[in-house]
């Protein structure tokens, strides 16, 4: 369909217009042309400065689309867009500035004189609308001109007929311009002001004087006429037929012009049109106030409006109007927290338009998809930036039925990450060679939102399982109550004065610092935007974990792949995973980091992570919940409400009521009572929801699975697909521990991590593993400060004697760090006393509780650089054992 762009042209680039636009152009040396263009001889020619709302109407451009050129307030020529193309060696060819980069060829050339205000008005801009710069009506408007009159070219027809009068001269029209009746020199005046400046003025102006951007009065010694005292930037408030429409800055202090044999002086402005009018009589109570009139000059009495033209205002006065003009319309919903989130926020506001289905896939996963060749935008997004979700009317697949272009949801992100290109999730990427395409570049959400339907939609089911019908009943409930593209481009012009971009894929939707448009929308939508899950609950893990997880953890002969080979295996089968084995094996290192990898690398899935040890104390209480005084009753504790424990806390936020989806690490499970500390849990672990003996909102606290109904109500609690609890259980703990029952064992994975086989290694063997690991934690043996020759093997014999002495008793290579790192530390000590402290301080604490536990103090008295009687005096102390027999 026709589009209609204004294009106005000042005093500087009317010889330019004259020159390339009204004579068509020889483009025979010309250069930067596009290849489609090089076989035009001549060619009506004409172009734009580079502003991003300028490229993205000029991107818009088609062939016959209907430009109008504007000077003074007249449109006084036009022509049919033939070509657009982009060039800045043109533009410095054509115009001698590179620039004017944005290039469009015209055909059908006509020259007319109608007045801007008398298409601005049929269009329904207001009184004060001013065209500014080249531009576009939204579609919305040009529906108003196609309903009054048909068509763009018979409103034009129509108007031309009304507003160009022509005579005859030898059976030939011609255009008698109305500038004819005018001459004008904008060389200042040297005439004297006649009245006393102020720090505002006002005018009463009429629509087409304004229209023109022009304040003008006859040359004469009235008061009010007195524009020679306007100077450069002064601000005049436009007043017309009751309403304060505006205020001008003025732009060029006053100059002649003779209108109709009689001399006038005319000053320039720039118009700035209140987005809503001020009424007079909403304004009139504070501009009449004693402290806010001035005695001379002002353009208020008690009956109203003085009927004169130029007035002098006070500062107050204009303030108070300044402020109440440019006051932005409250919102309906202040509240939601998407609109709160914009305004307290200094974060970008990017688009991103998609077919139907393509949304679907991404509610599905929790995650918008980019292409590589969108991925400079994708690096440029950050978290906390705002995404306003665009679906264009047609989906990718023929068979689905088209929905309307909308604007149906939003997210908050949280984090980027990628995907496999192998790992196919949207339609078109199911497809192979050039119909293929590959969404790898993810961005995901702290909060999302929908317009639509959300819990109507199966989210169970990828696309590629659904049945059409059923398909297209989804993308019914996904653009249920979504914003029509119509309804969101009229928005967008009344805070922006531009549409809502359609073409790219992704682009800024406005500047950081202005969140007009975002926020016009999000109000819009507010009513019926919900908050749905960001991560995706009926997902499981599928995905890898990096070898680089374990950096800085050392483990021979690949035994660190092989672990996380297993935790891989475990995740994908939907297991929780308990690590097991002796302590320092790096037990709780390892479910700390991959439970981290998986928020950082997997954040559709996961959220983030906590950290937390057991106790023998654990009870429900600590793990599900229970009743609590609320915050503002800690006194009396009469008033009590549910508060969620530790694992109910890892599903939702308690303050925002968001789902979340955080692994749990629990160090050292078995120090608490399991059935005790997680009773019900057992049930929802086994697939099946639970009714806790609690009430919440007057509704029974609910935990269960996450199922086809994925939005959460305040007393709900739903368990993601992809959940896992990692624990670790330390085998030296055993007799101070309460076993695991097999309900609760069944659940999980064991996996082994094991200390290093050393009873057997000679020095020879020795001495290279321990480098290895020296070199996995960056210390050297000269950090040691000893001039002893092997250190090192010290400490080695030391890590043999404790895990050589007895069976199923051991320690991992951290307390073996730790003693290095103590031994690097105290280099003021002798290295006996030093080596010796260290295994009084990092190894006998391990062999509390351990039955055999002399056998082992033995065999560590028995290594050389080892003081045995320093060893004995703590063991005695700390361990109830002896090693020396007493003389007694």
């Amino acid at each position: 369909m026709t589009k209609l762009y204004f294009h106005p042209v000042n005093d500087h680039w009317l010889p330019h217009f004259e020159r390339t636009v009204e004579t068509p152009l020889n483009l025979s040396e010309a250069v930067g042309l596009p290849a489609e263009l090089e076989h035009l001889d001549k060619a009506r020619v004409w172009g734009t400065t580079y502003e991003i709302k300028k490229e993205r109407y000029h991107e818009d451009i088609e062939p016959e689309d209907l430009v109008l050129f504007s000077q003074d307030g007249r449109f006084f020529a036009a022509g049919r867009i033939q070509h657009a193309f982009r060039s800045r060696e043109f533009g410095e060819w054509a115009w001698d500035n590179a620039d004017s980069e944005l290039v469009y060829t015209l055909i059908d050339f006509e020259e007319m004189s109608i007045p801007t205000n008398a298409i601005t008005d049929l269009l329904g801009y207001s009184g004060g609308y001013r065209v500014q710069g080249f531009t576009r009506p939204t579609s919305e408007r040009l529906q108003k001109l196609r309903s009054e009159f048909g068509s763009l070219d018979k409103a034009l027809k129509a108007l031309k007929t009304e507003y160009t009068p022509t005579s005859v001269d030898g059976g030939q029209e011609t255009l008698v311009s109305e500038y004819d009746t005018q001459t004008t020199t904008k060389d200042p005046l040297d005439d004297d002001p006649i009245t006393e400046t102020a720090p505002y003025y006002w005018v009463n102006q009429s629509h087409e004087e304004l229209e023109a951007g022009y304040l003008q009065a006859p040359r004469t010694s009235f008061p009010n006429y007195d524009l020679q005292k306007l100077e450069i930037e002064d601000i005049v408030f436009n007043y017309v037929d009751g309403e304060v429409v505006g205020y001008s800055e003025v732009t060029k202090p006053a100059y002649l012009v003779a209108d109709e044999n009689e001399e006038k002086r005319r000053v320039d402005i720039d118009v700035h049109p209140f987005d809503t009018p001020l009424q007079f009589v909403d304004v009139f109570p504070y501009l009449w106030r004693e402290d806010v009139r001035l005695e001379k000059y002002y353009p208020i009495n008690r009956a109203g409006v003085n009927q004169q033209y130029l007035f002098n205002l006070s500062k107050k006065a204009g303030d108070y109007l300044l402020e109440k003009g440019n006051e932005e319309e409250p919102l309906s919903n202040p509240d939601h927290h998407l609109i709160t989130h914009l305004q307290n926020t200094p974060h970008s506001v990017y688009k991103v338009t998609s077919p139907p289905d393509y949304w679907l896939t991404a509610y599905e996963h929790a995650a918008v998809g980019l292409e590589d060749n969108d991925r400079p935008s994708w690096s440029d997004i950050e978290a906390g930036d705002v995404l306003i979700f665009h679906s264009r009317e047609s989906p990718s697949r023929n068979e689905l039925a088209d929905q309307g272009s909308c604007i149906l949801g939003a997210g908050i992100v949280r984090a980027k990450t990628t995907k496999p290109e192998d790992e196919a999730w949207w339609h078109d990427e199911h497809k192979t060679g050039s119909d293929g395409k590959k969404h790898s570049n993810l961005i995901t959400f702290e909060r999302l939102y929908l317009a639509g339907d959300f819990d109507a939609i199966d989210h169970t089911q990828p696309l590629t399982a659904k049945a059409p019908s059923t398909i297209d009943n989804d993308l019914e409930a996904l653009t249920a109550n979504a914003l029509d593209i119509a309804e969101a481009d009229y928005l967008c012009n009344q805070v922006a004065d531009s549409d809502f971009p359609q073409n790219h894929t992704i682009e800024p939707l406005e500047t950081s610092d202005n969140h007009a448009k975002a926020l016009a929308l999000a109000d819009a939508l507010a009513d019926h935007l919900e908050e749905v899950p960001p991560v995706a609950l009926h997902k499981s893990f599928n995905g890898d974990i990096a070898n680089n997880t374990l950096d800085g953890l050392y483990f021979p002969n690949n035994q660190g792949e092989a672990i996380l080979a297993q935790i891989e295996g475990a995740l994908r089968s939907g297991k929780h995973i308990v690590f097991t084995g002796p302590p320092g094996t790096g037990k709780t290192e390892i479910a700390r980091r991959v439970a981290d990898y998986l928020a950082a690398y997997y954040p559709y899935l996961y959220t983030g992570s906590q950290l937390t040890t057991a106790t023998s104390d654990w009870s429900t209480f600590d793990t599900v919940g229970g009743y609590m005084p609320t915050e503002d009753d800690t006194d009396s504790g009469n008033n009590l409400e549910f508060t969620p424990g530790l694992v109910l806390n890892r599903f939702k936020s308690r303050k925002t009521n968001t789902q979340k989806n955080d692994s749990l690490v629990i160090d050292e499970l078995n120090r608490a009572d399991i059935d005790k500390a997680f009773g019900q849990l057992f049930t929802v672990l086994s697939g099946q929801s639970v009714q806790l003996p609690y009430t919440k909102d007057g509704e029974e606290v609910n935990l269960a699975p996450a199922n086809r109904n994925a939005l959460s109500q305040p007393h709900e609690y739903r368990i993601p697909e992809s959940w896992t609890l990692f624990a670790t259980l330390n085998t030296y703990d055993k007799t101070s521990l309460y076993e695991m029952s097999y309900a609760f064992m069944r659940r999980f994975a064991f996996i082994r991590v094991p200390e290093p086989d050393l009873v057997d290694l000679n020095d020879s063997d020795l001495r290279p593993l321990l480098n290895e690991y020296m070199d996995a934690w960056g210390v050297h043996t000269i950090d040691f400060d000893v001039d002893h020759s092997k250190p090192l093997l010290d400490v080695g014999h030391v890590w043999q004697a404790a895990n050589g002495a007895i069976d199923d008793r051991a320690i991992g290579p951290a307390v073996v760090k730790d003693i290095i790192a103590y031994l690097t530390e105290t280099t003021g000590l002798e290295w006996e006393q030093r080596l010796t402290q260290a295994v009084i301080s990092y190894i006998l604490p391990q062999l509390e509780g351990v039955p055999k536990r002399k056998q082992v103090v033995t065999e560590l008295a028995a290594v050389d650089r080892i003081d045995s009687q320093l060893l004995d005096t703590a063991a005695r102390d700390m361990l109830q054992v002896s090693i020396i027999k007493s003389d007694g």
